[in-house]
């Protein structure tokens, strides 16, 4: 197998000889930072740095050739499709993806745009979703529609540093940053499996491994980490006397391979990591190393649903985590999470085929209204099917069915909203009276302390008066004027 290393050229060597097997020079002394191997490991597309980024797509065997120079500038990412071996998508400075047929030489398709520069690209198993890692420091997920479904932002960071799928288990996504800080999530469920520090630095590579329960990164701070993605824990550390900056498994999951920022690669074998059993300098400073992906085997590839296109979809409204931040953060510069709105975000254009409307209701109570997401997906699904298609399957009596159940849903949303709000109303009114009758309460009872207050006064004075040997000789006037104080006290009391 090979591995390609990329700096001021991109060098291929046979692994794990570490001989020399060819190199390409870009023109003009562009430094190459980027590399995706295609899915059989028969091209790799290089993406160069100076000045406006262009791709080139790389045949390095059985003789290197250029089968490709992309004619397209501002491309600041790239990776090929783990399932079409002619399919690349490129990542703009301006926030555009697009998927190029190095085949066809033509764009295949355009993706939504996303307000920020695209520093990162990589595809799940099977293609099943897309992840492009923002200079904002946001992930955006697109699912295997090519829709925007979700969004992450490492913990404890306002930046994007590396990013990585998991080649072999869909729902691993792996993103670091400048800090130090590592974040792996799962995908369907939006949950964050683990979240770490363990360099000092920025950490500038992550790889995982596709025979291993493991993930490693390397950072500035000279050192790579390996974690277990069950546990979560660190399971080895290794300090080096270079800066790093890349990393890779070999495809047998038995070597690990890093690259430090002077031009070394130091190979290690996974059950001794002491010292390494290969080194090679070829570069005097390295960006990016990637080893060879054969997949020569026929697979039967499942027919896909929308990535759990449903979960997906129902995250980016029901679900808030700590460390997930809603896609409308990235316009708006907020990072509390609390966003619902990804169409306003990224309403700027760019996107030739997708749609998504969303319909908002404002009204005095602050009712809200959006379309669901299920009512979204059958209407972009039939909007994509009406542009493509060449011609006209649908009857009458489908597209009646249709707005009719739209209209239905639509409605139900409506009035479940509407509910929610009088719900809400209901509980102030019944809350605010609950406080005038405990207040009342407290009236009444302070009223009738006082009366009795007042019994016991007059009470008190008719004791000390002197009271004859027989009560039937008890004066009259007496009386009379014990029960006169006592009504003065009374009227009194009832004044206060």
């Amino acid at each position: 197998m090979l591995l390609a290393s990329c700096g001021a050229d991109a060098k291929f060597h046979d692994w794990p000889s570490g001989k020399f097997y060819g190199h390409y020079q870009p023109e003009n002394s562009n430094k190459i930072k980027c590399v995706s191997w295609s899915k059989d490991g028969d091209t790799v597309v290089l993406v160069q740095t100076m000045g406006f980024g262009t791709a080139v797509v790389v045949s390095p065997a059985p003789l290197l050739q250029v089968l490709d120079n992309i004619q397209m500038s501002r491309v600041e990412a790239a990776a090929f499709s783990r399932v079409e071996n002619h399919e690349v998508t490129l990542g703009l400075d301006n926030g555009g993806i697009l998927v190029y047929d190095i085949k066809q030489r033509t764009i295949n398709r355009v993706l939504k745009t996303i307000p920020a520069c695209v520093e990162f690209l990589d595809y799940s198993v099977n293609d099943l979703y897309l992840a492009a890692g923002c200079s904002s420091g946001q992930i955006v997920l697109y699912n295997n529609k090519r829709r925007i479904c979700a969004s992450y932002c490492v913990p404890n960071s306002y930046d994007l540093s590396a990013m990585s799928c998991h080649p072999c288990v869909e729902e691993y996504l792996a993103g670091a940053s400048c800090s130090g800080h590592l974040a792996v999530w799962d995908v369907p469920t939006g949950n964050s499996l683990f979240t770490t520090k363990s360099h000092n630095g920025g950490i500038m590579d992550i790889a995982f491994s596709k025979t291993e329960d493991m993930i490693c990164t390397v950072g500035l701070d000279k050192k790579f980490c390996i974690y277990s993605l069950n546990s979560g824990e660190r399971t080895a550390l290794v300090n080096l006397e270079d800066q790093l900056s890349s990393v890779d498994f070999a495809p047998n999951g038995e070597q690990i391979v890093v690259a430090s920022i002077d031009g070394k690669i130091l190979g290690y074998d996974i059950r001794n990591m002491n010292t390494p059993n290969r080194t090679l300098i070829p570069h005097t400073s390295i960006y990016k190393i990637k080893f060879q992906q054969r997949d020569t085997s026929p697979r039967n590839i499942p027919e896909v649903e929308d990535i759990q296109s449903e979960k997906c979809s129902s995250l980016n409204v029901n679900t808030f985590f700590k460390d997930r931040r809603s896609f409308e953060s990235i316009s708006e510069d907020s990072r509390d999470g609390n966003a619902y709105n990804l169409d306003e975000a990224v309403s700027g254009g760019g996107d030739a085929i997708i749609k998504e409307p969303v319909i908002a209701i404002n009204s005095k109570p602050e009712i809200k209204i959006q379309i669901p997401s299920v009512i979204l997906d059958r209407k972009v699904a039939d909007e994509e099917i009406s542009e493509n298609s060449c011609s006209n399957t649908s009857s009458t009596s489908d597209d009646y069915s249709f707005l009719n159940n739209l209209i239905t849903q639509l409605i139900n949303h409506c009035i479940e909203n509407v509910v929610e709000t009088m719900n809400n109303e209901f509980m102030q009114m019944k809350m605010q009276l609950t406080k005038e009758i405990i207040y009342l309460e407290n009236r009444i009872d302070e009223k009738f302390k006082e009366i009795v207050y007042a019994a016991e006064s007059v009470s008190t004075i008719h004791d000390q008066e002197p009271k004859p040997q027989n009560t039937d000789d008890y004066p009259l006037e007496i009386s009379v004027r014990y029960k006169k104080d006592f009504l003065t006290h009374l009227k009194e009391a009832s004044n206060n």
